[in-house]
């Protein structure tokens, strides 16, 4: 829309498009506005008197004026989904299957452009009145399901639960996705799902103490050396 055409725009557009209070909206129509054309054509001055600030902040969104700042909202917290399940569950595949739904739901509601998952919270209510809890954390935020149940499952086979499922619960922490810059004379590396996977399949093979990045170490040795933990590394609690 050029700049200067709010009013020609939001003309012939109805009063409800607003959404004005019940009392505002009745108020309005017993004067006969009912399209945005006849409430920007009012004096703001007198609507303010007689209908008080929201009236005159209704006159100014049918001409196309916004005074508020943007403001841009923050990354949500995190995302829940569960299901009790009506038979307990002592097999992997039919819990891949009640997973999977569950991590569409959580991708979906992640909702919008530009945020992932970057740790999954697992709880799996257990038959024998135990809770088992385990936390999965990815080489990047992703909203791909394919990986996140890639990397639950994974986690499930290196360390089965000790009884049959009853209840499942899994909890998504949303945090911004990381743009790529791909080089123009190198090949381009491992997309974050796959390396998410495959460094989630190392943990569990290998330990999550065995997993890492080289890291340097402030020392006159030139032999010195050590290895940081990696932030994919899967994470298991029982109780």
């Amino acid at each position: 829309m050029p700049p200067g055409t709010e009013l020609g725009f939001l003309a012939p557009l109805p009063l409800a498009c607003l959404a004005p209070a019940p009392s505002l909206a009745a108020t309005l129509e017993r004067w006969g506005i009912r399209r945005l054309g006849d409430l920007a054509r009012l004096p703001i001055a007198e609507v303010a008197t007689r209908l008080g600030v929201p009236g005159a902040a209704l006159v100014r969104a049918a001409r196309g004026e916004d005074e508020r700042p943007l403001a841009p909202q923050p990354v949500g917290g995190p995302i829940e989904e569960a299901i009790g399940l009506e038979f307990s569950l002592d097999t992997l595949e039919p819990l891949l299957f009640v997973l999977r739904g569950l991590v569409d739901r959580v991708v979906a509601r992640v909702g919008l452009d530009g945020v992932g998952v970057a740790r999954l919270g697992l709880a799996l209510g257990l038959d024998d009145r135990s809770r088992d809890e385990r936390t999965i954390r990815l080489a990047a935020p992703t909203r791909d399901p394919k990986t996140l149940l890639g990397c639950i499952r994974i986690d499930l086979e290196a360390r089965p639960p000790r009884a049959a499922i009853a209840r499942v619960a899994l909890v998504a922490v949303p945090a911004m996705v990381r743009a790529a810059q791909l080089g123009l004379f190198h090949p381009p590396g491992p997309t974050p799902e796959r390396l998410a996977t495959t460094i989630a399949r190392l943990a569990a093979l290998c330990g999550p103490d065995r997993v890492g990045a080289p890291a340097v170490v402030d020392s006159h040795r030139p032999a010195r050396r050590r290895s940081s933990p990696s932030r994919p590394a899967t994470e298991s609690r029982r109780r």
